[in-house]
């Protein structure tokens, strides 16, 4: 199975006879062919870095297996994608809650998950986090608010039947999870007042 997105092409194969996937970073065209390599070779490197500083904040997140300069080969994690089990589970909430702690854990430690949707979660009795290419450290209120705000986004796109209840769940965990929360969920109002009534 192949997926191509705009940065990576997916792909399923084995490393040392455990199911992986290979990500690796599309060449650009409209780059000159040495910027593009190492473009995509800083892109690559910093992917790696966020998935190993996520799981040592306690969240769980593929392992790397193995890198090269424009690829990832990592863990496939069992599970179902969080975008198909919101849908038909009855654990809605606990799968929010889930989601909520998770992503205070990656804020308390400094680190921007970039595109927080249903479809980059998987759950498997707990949540899991996966592609972080648009990702980056970051403690200010304005990123992580910001990465806040494009999950709730998210919801009301994919599960917009559940969304106020499900962003209940997360915020009330995230609270709990996130010394900080007060701070980045005032900047994450702003960010809310500013994106609704611009232009």
């Amino acid at each position: 199975m192949e997926i191509r997105g705009a940065e990576a092409v997916l792909t399923e194969e084995t490393y040392e006879g455990k199911p992986a996937i290979r990500k690796n970073r599309i060449k650009k065209a409209y780059r000159l062919p040495k910027l593009d390599q190492t473009i995509r070779g800083e892109r690559t490197l910093a992917e790696e870095r966020l998935l190993v500083r996520a799981r040592r904040a306690g969240v769980r997140v593929p392992t790397v297996w193995t890198r090269d300069k424009t690829s990832l080969i990592l863990e496939k994690l069992p599970g179902t994608r969080v975008k198909e089990l919101l849908e038909t589970t009855t654990r809605q909430r606990a799968v929010a809650a889930a989601i909520g702690r998770a992503v205070g854990k990656l804020h308390r430690a400094g680190i921007i998950h970039g595109d927080l949707t249903t479809s980059n979660m998987i759950w498997d009795k707990d949540i899991a986090f996966i592609d972080f290419g648009l990702g980056k450290m970051s403690r200010s209120a304005e990123s992580q608010a910001t990465d806040l705000y494009v999950l709730k986004e998210a919801l009301n796109a994919a599960h917009s039947a559940h969304a106020a209840s499900l962003w209940e769940a997360i915020v009330h965990e995230y609270e709990k999870e996130y010394p900080d929360a007060a701070r980045v969920l005032k900047q994450f109002a702003i960010i809310e007042r500013r994106r609704r009534y611009r232009g």
